[in-house]
């Protein structure tokens, strides 16, 4: 399915709120699709957080992360103690906010703004 239904678009630079230092970029020649957008997303998002990225972050902050990573460890394909070995992932900074809500834009900007939400009766964290 086109990621457009009134034009073919190339190219998405797109931003979530929050987390403007990790663009997601999804790019097709052909025009994107769909699926071009989700792997892009999914993509940027699965990169383990460097050292830098957690100098960046308030420890108190990378604390309440700490469940969300444990969880996805878990749920994740493969053993949970080779997950958990791979680190905390930039998807763990999300927290509960992991389900695709919109992509949206403002006029003629160039970017596109990611929105995530919660899972239907997940906790707030």
């Amino acid at each position: 399915m086109p990621a457009s239904s009134h034009c073919v678009v190339t190219k998405m630079k797109i931003y979530l709120e929050d987390f403007y230092k990790w663009p997601i970029i999804a790019e097709r020649a052909e025009g994107l699709r769909c699926i071009d957008v989700f792997v892009a997303i999914y993509k940027t998002f699965a990169v383990p957080l460097t050292e830098e990225d957690m100098y960046d972050y308030r420890s108190e902050f990378i604390r309440t992360c700490v469940p969300a990573f444990k969880q996805r460890c878990k749920d994740g394909p493969g053993l949970t103690e080779v997950n958990e070995a791979r680190g905390l992932c930039r998807v763990d900074l999300l927290r509960t906010q992991k389900i695709f809500k919109s992509i949206s834009k403002k006029g003629r900007e160039p970017a596109w703004t990611l929105k995530l939400d919660r899972p239907q009766g997940g906790r707030s964290q």
